[in-house]
């Protein structure tokens, strides 16, 4: 065998254990699943699109690690997470109930809930959350929303099936203030084509108000979730994620 045979041998040798070290990091894959939950994540021309979709793209750039996000129903995506190996999961509040059921990697966005008012409405004033009962609020059947005021002794609530109709009737004057969170708030008026600047927040529910969190699976790869950990932290260190933050929160 010459000196340039031995070369090439030796040659594709060194390109081979590099190919075969490199295709496990190149073919991690994991599952990503999640719920439609405009804006926070939500479905726009067959694309999964939204608040924490961008911030869990963003993540994702910054590791070796693939994966697709799938939208189900919420029942489905948290059975999952629960049972399946390297599943993501996300919007997820984060409870005491959950907290050892997965491995959190951190927070990818805010949900506030606040009372919304209209601006030009200075008679509304509301200091603690016993003030609000002396006005008209709009709420949802079935929502936590509801649910939280009602358990307070709120029996001043006006019902309607669907949340965007709260927000028509706060414009048009029909009640006097709804609760909802804040970034679902400016996405859904400015769809309805509606001024937000008219609108201002007068109360902050923080009973029912919490960060909205992306997990993974109990059984997942430790080395993963530290790889989202970091890329994380580094999206919110240099000021990606109040980029993302802000585009749905302009007003």
């Amino acid at each position: 065998m010459n000196s340039k045979v031995s070369f090439i041998i030796f040659y594709l040798t060194i390109i081979f254990v590099l190919f075969i070290r490199g295709v496990p990091v190149q073919a991690q894959q994991i599952k990503i699943v999640t719920e439609d939950f405009a804006p926070f994540q939500y479905k726009e021309n067959n694309q999964v699109v939204g608040m924490a979709t961008e911030v869990v793209r963003a993540v994702i750039s910054g590791t070796s690690i693939k994966g697709d996000i799938t939208i189900y129903p919420w029942a489905r995506a948290y059975e999952i997470a629960k049972k399946e190996k390297n599943v993501l999961i996300f919007s997820i509040a984060r409870t005491k109930e959950r907290e050892s059921i997965f491995k959190w990697v951190g927070t990818v966005a805010p949900y506030r809930i606040y009372f919304f008012k209209l601006k030009s409405r200075e008679d509304i004033v509301v200091n603690k959350l016993e003030d609000a009962k002396i006005y008209f609020i709009g709420g949802e059947y079935r929502d936590v929303k509801q649910q939280y005021l009602t358990s307070k002794g709120f029996n001043n609530i006006q019902l309607v099936p669907k949340s965007h109709l709260n927000i028509l009737k706060l414009y048009a004057g029909r009640v006097d203030l709804i609760p909802f969170d804040e970034l679902g708030f400016a996405y859904k008026a400015q769809k309805l084509g509606f001024n937000t600047s008219k609108i201002e927040k007068v109360f902050f529910l923080n009973e029912i108000s919490s960060d909205l969190y992306m997990a993974f699976s109990k059984n997942s790869s430790d080395t993963i979730v530290q790889m989202f950990k970091k890329s994380l932290e580094k999206i919110k260190t240099d000021g990606r994620y109040q980029k993302i933050l802000e585009k749905y929160v302009k007003r």
